[in-house]
């Protein structure tokens, strides 16, 4: 996040509730399951400031929401999509 974000930016982070990715990406905003993912949970983040979304590939292979990935690849723009994890950007 630290390449593709300032400091001031606000993300949606996915995993299982934990909020470690945020603070490994020294980043404030929000930790969502995968499940969560629509467009009135993202945009109600977006009105709260939200600038991205990253989260770890495996996380959405677990909890069975392979369909989540392939919604945010196809309605945000993608700025990393590596074999391990994905950032959209939301703006």
């Amino acid at each position: 996040m630290q390449n593709v974000s300032t400091p001031q930016d606000k993300i949606i982070t996915i995993g299982d509730g934990n909020p470690v990715y945020l603070y490994q990406a020294h980043r404030f905003g929000w930790t969502a399951m995968p499940q969560q993912l629509d467009s009135l949970f993202i945009e109600a983040r977006v009105k709260e400031g939200a600038k991205f979304i990253a989260g770890e590939k495996v996380i959405f292979e677990r909890n069975n929401s392979a369909e989540k990935l392939s919604f945010l690849m196809k309605n945000y723009r993608v700025i990393k999509n590596e074999p391990e994890y994905i950032i959209v950007g939301l703006e």
